[in-house]
């Protein structure tokens, strides 16, 4: 989990520890996280604890930077830059309401809107 330099070692966060990161700096916890992604509270538990071991959604990850306030790039990647200094910003809660809104159309479409009832 680390790599050593000549200047000491450099800590590697995978994306389960970005997340987490992110979420934590935020001041979130993870059923306000949830609540903000429209996800479930064990859906942001397994991605945090590395349980999710597939891909993981490029959905989920777009609703989690906005929540959080933290670039998708270095979520995803672990690579970025920082253009403005992190500044306790509120969730995009616009942005937000129009993914949910676009997941709720295709459950809707599918049959499968048990959790995102009107």
């Amino acid at each position: 989990m680390t790599q050593e330099q000549a200047g000491g070692l450099i800590p590697e966060f995978t994306i389960a520890d970005r997340l987490k990161l992110a979420r934590e700096l935020s001041g979130l916890d993870q059923d306000e996280l949830a609540d903000l992604t429209d996800t479930s509270r064990s859906t942001i538990r397994n991605y945090e604890n590395r349980k999710h071991t597939g891909k993981r959604k490029p959905i989920a990850l777009k609703r989690w930077a906005l929540a959080t306030g933290v670039d998708l790039q270095w979520l995803e990647t672990g690579q970025g830059s920082r253009t403005t200094p992190p500044d306790g910003r509120p969730a995009d809660k616009d942005a937000l309401t129009q993914l949910a809104a676009r997941k709720r159309a295709r459950h809707a479409a599918h049959g499968a809107n048990h959790r995102y009832a009107a």
